[in-house]
């Protein structure tokens, strides 16, 4: 996440120096969807063919205290973390309308098992950690100048898990495996999402 950040400071400051930004260049937001759930999104449009290129990265880390919303055998706590770099090429206007794009992604979510109810035992924990990096080819679409709507498809390169299994230890040092299915992104690789922000 650092590297992602400190590759878009350099982006920014270098199209400042030599004057290849447009107007209103910076948009900064929040994307919402899928894989990344929510992530701060910032794009930094310059004049690179005709300004229809601009350079892109997203950034997510935070914890979901889930409970029994996946099952009533479990409480689950859910951390993720994610970023994304990337590039959109606008094909009609500069910096708006329709536009495609390629980018990289890495991602880590774990899941944390607490109260697991088996055979009349309530005391199971277990954890698990599921990472994944891949490649992306997307469209979308920007609409609006100060405030802006981007929705956006896409599909990511990795081929993924469908199930992640989850060593669950009791108290009495027994143990058993629980298969957790993992949200259909991962399994399926399709990305969608919709973002807000504010042009600056």
């Amino acid at each position: 996440m650092t590297k992602a950040l400190l590759f878009l400071l350099f982006i920014v400051q270098i199209n400042c120096y030599t004057a290849l930004s447009q107007d209103k260049p910076l948009r900064i937001g929040v994307r919402v969807g899928t894989p990344m759930s929510a992530s701060l999104n910032v794009e930094y449009v310059t004049r690179l063919l005709d300004g229809k290129l601009a350079f892109t990265a997203d950034f997510m880390d935070y914890s979901f205290e889930l409970g029994r919303i996946i099952s009533d055998r479990y409480d689950l706590t859910l951390t993720q973390d994610y970023w994304e770099l990337g590039i959109n090429y606008y094909i009609f206007k500069e910096g708006r309308s329709l536009y495609v794009g390629v980018a990289y992604s890495e991602g880590k979510s774990n899941y944390f098992i607490d109260n697991y109810n088996f055979n009349g035992r309530q005391d199971g924990t277990g954890s698990t950690e599921y990472a994944f990096s891949s490649g992306i080819v997307k469209v979308g679409a920007k609409f609006g100048r100060w405030f802006y709507i981007k929705p956006e498809v896409g599909l990511m390169l990795q081929g993924f898990e469908t199930s992640h299994d989850i060593n669950i230890a009791f108290g009495d040092d027994t143990s058993t495996v629980h298969p957790l299915a993992l949200p259909w992104p991962f399994s399926t690789g399709i990305m969608a999402s919709i973002g807000l922000g504010l042009g600056f």
